[in-house]
């Protein structure tokens, strides 16, 4: 199999997390399952993975312009294992129904903006945790409570399928893509050149002995911390690595693991009031703790 290029391996990594949990996963997990998806071993290419997931984790903006970015230099990763992916999709009568215009089908992308767009119209945001939704009537015809910046791809996934395009509409999308360029003045390649550049050309901030600062990975950044989990864990900011291993911990030292099947955590007053479970399986817990965690 042949070496996939950088722009492949940004839009698999994107696929990836269309389908990934964040509050529950690794950057080494996401790289591995970008392996499995290109048979290929990426660890000369680490960086470019943890770039992507930055970009990622900034919004459906960023994303949009990555997509656009790998338009121009190679030909979408294959999507027929799932909904997932930056090609166009086919809806389910529930998401034509919020879109509302009679759209059958759209780039996932745009599928995303749009969705964007009528939570930020409609303050869907939850004003104590940006990152989460409150659903209002019509949102809950298509995501289910609890949904966040990183769920909502998940979700969506149910109401979205891949479609398989035709030679001619593949020859009409690539026709499009090269008129489009053509019709560009010199002003805006120049611009878009200099966006590009400028998204290489990141400053480099210096420690105390004058080298490069090692960049904080998104999954390893300190949270706000709720005052009900800060005052569980003892402290105001805390990483998600943090909080596993005290929550390991914390389960281990109080014996809440259902002796029958070890998977499953039996809560005591503290964790229900964290969870609002009795019990919950440990495989996936930190989606109890989400709600818990906001930018600081």
């Amino acid at each position: 199999m042949a070496t996939p290029s950088d722009a492949q391996v940004c839009s698999a990594v994107r696929e990836v997390l269309a389908h990934t949990d964040l509050a529950t996963t690794t950057e080494r997990q996401v790289r591995k399952l970008v392996e499995e998806k290109l048979q290929t071993d990426l660890s000369d290419r680490k960086q470019i993975v943890r770039d992507e997931v930055e970009k990622f984790l900034e919004g459906p903006e960023a994303a949009e312009d990555a997509e656009e970015d790998a338009e121009a230099t190679t030909a979408p990763v294959n999507t027929s294992d799932g909904g997932g992916g930056f090609g166009s999709v086919g809806l389910s009568q529930e998401l034509q129904d919020f879109l509302g215009d009679g759209t059958t089908s759209l780039p996932r992308s745009q599928l995303v903006k749009r969705i964007w767009d009528y939570i930020k119209a409609n303050d869907r945001q939850d004003p104590k945790n940006k990152r989460a939704f409150i659903l209002d009537e019509k949102m809950s015809t298509i995501f289910t409570h609890p949904v966040n910046m990183f769920s909502m791809n998940k979700q969506l996934s149910k109401h979205c399928w891949p479609i398989e395009l035709t030679e001619e509409e593949k020859a009409a999308q690539k026709a499009a893509r090269k008129a489009k360029a053509a019709a560009m003045t010199p002003e805006e390649r120049a611009a878009k050149k200099e966006k590009a550049a400028a998204k290489k050309r990141k400053p480099v901030s210096l420690d105390e002995n004058g080298e490069p600062k090692k960049r904080a990975s998104n999954f390893s950044k300190e949270l706000r911390a709720s005052p009900e989990l800060a005052a569980w864990i003892g402290k105001d900011n805390v990483s998600r690595p943090e909080i596993t291993k005290f929550f390991w911990e914390y389960v281990k030292e109080n014996e809440l693991q259902d002796p029958e099947n070890k998977r499953e955590i039996i809560s005591d007053d503290a964790l229900r009031k964290l969870t609002g479970e009795k019990r919950f399986t440990a495989f996936g817990f930190m989606k109890y703790f989400s709600t818990h965690l906001s930018p600081l």
